[in-house]
């Protein structure tokens, strides 16, 4: 059985389950489809009657992409149009970190699927991926290479240390 829930006036780019609780997803987007306007990150749960909003935050432009921390069920990371990385714990009313470093939108995040290593990759309008502490907000290196918008990056579940980009470049 589908079921739906209004995210208006977030039109969505990223909805992404919790990896510790299956009643929880994460949903980001931007008005006017990311075109222009300001853009939000919504909580949503699964509860006995259906899918409900629990929490909703709004942002200066254009959330692409969501991940969830793989140590705490409370974090969840979004990249953004402004070129900014958001942290935000789920249970308090603001942020509670932004990263910045790309020159441009950063069109995907994804959280190290390593518990050892707590790690962030990001991918750029920039033609960059970087890897990011989260604990920190430290850039822990820029790899470059990639002529065109790198739109999306994600970790081995296999190989350790190891990213997969795909970008406007067709490489």
């Amino acid at each position: 059985m589908a079921s739906t829930i209004p995210t208006s006036p977030i039109d969505g780019y990223s909805v992404l389950f919790s990896p510790f609780s299956p009643n929880l997803l994460g949903f980001v987007g931007g008005s006017n489809y990311g075109i222009a306007g300001k853009g939000g990150l919504i909580i949503i749960e699964h509860g006995p009657t259906g899918y409900k909003e629990i929490r909703r935050y709004g942002w200066k432009d254009v959330l692409y992409d969501v991940t969830w921390s793989e140590i705490d069920e409370s974090v969840v990371v979004v990249a953004s149009g402004d070129g900014n990385i958001v942290i935000f714990n789920i249970t308090q009313d603001v942020p509670v970190a932004v990263m910045s470093g790309h020159l441009g939108e950063v069109s995907s995040v994804e959280w190290s699927l390593s518990r050892r290593e707590q790690h962030l990759i990001s991918s750029s309008w920039d033609k960059t991926i970087k890897l990011w502490d989260p604990a920190t907000g430290t850039c822990l290196n820029t790899l470059s290479g990639h002529t065109g918008i790198v739109y999306s990056t994600n970790w081995s579940p296999h190989i350790p240390n190891t990213v997969a980009s795909v970008s406007g470049d067709y490489m």
